[in-house]
């Protein structure tokens, strides 16, 4: 029988090549961890699940997933995780048009891992405010997003 474990690492080796594949694993990993009241693990599956309902174009249910796995993250009270969930949310948000509700939690983001000392995952949501003024075509602000990112990841 597989673990909890083997399926999480199962859902996130497959996630680039097979989506959809890690999609099905991720969600058993989650139906698991949640009957056993792991409210980590399902976080972290919940997580896989929406990335990979990202990587499909499912935007809509990704933003559902990621937002549980959150939620599991926070009831698990692991802040950094919670909002490292929600990092994912700002393109799907994006893409679906959605663009002023993703800048507004690009905001809340930066502040709160600012607040928890994560200077890689305030660079993260750098680069995702960056990406969404580059769809717009608003390449100076863009660089200006990308330049603030960069020390952070050199």
């Amino acid at each position: 029988m597989e673990t909890l474990s083997d399926l999480l690492s199962q859902a996130s080796r497959l996630l680039q090549e097979a989506p959809e594949e890690s999609l099905q694993i991720a969600q058993k990993a989650r139906n698991m961890a949640e009957s056993a009241q792991e409210r980590l693990s399902a976080s972290l599956a919940g997580r896989l699940e929406g990335q990979a309902l990202r990587l499909l174009g499912r935007h809509e249910e990704a933003l559902t997933a990621l937002h549980v796995a959150s939620e599991s993250a926070a009831l698990a009270q692991d802040a950094l995780l919670e909002n490292q969930i929600r990092i994912g949310c700002i393109d799907s948000l994006c893409v679906i048009g959605r663009e002023e509700e993703a800048l507004e939690l690009a905001q809340i983001l930066k502040e709160r891992f600012t607040a928890l000392y994560s200077p890689v995952d305030v660079a993260k949501v750098w680069v995702n405010i960056g990406n969404i003024h580059y769809r717009r075509d608003e390449y100076p602000q863009a660089r200006l997003c990308f330049e603030q990112a960069l020390p952070i990841f050199e």
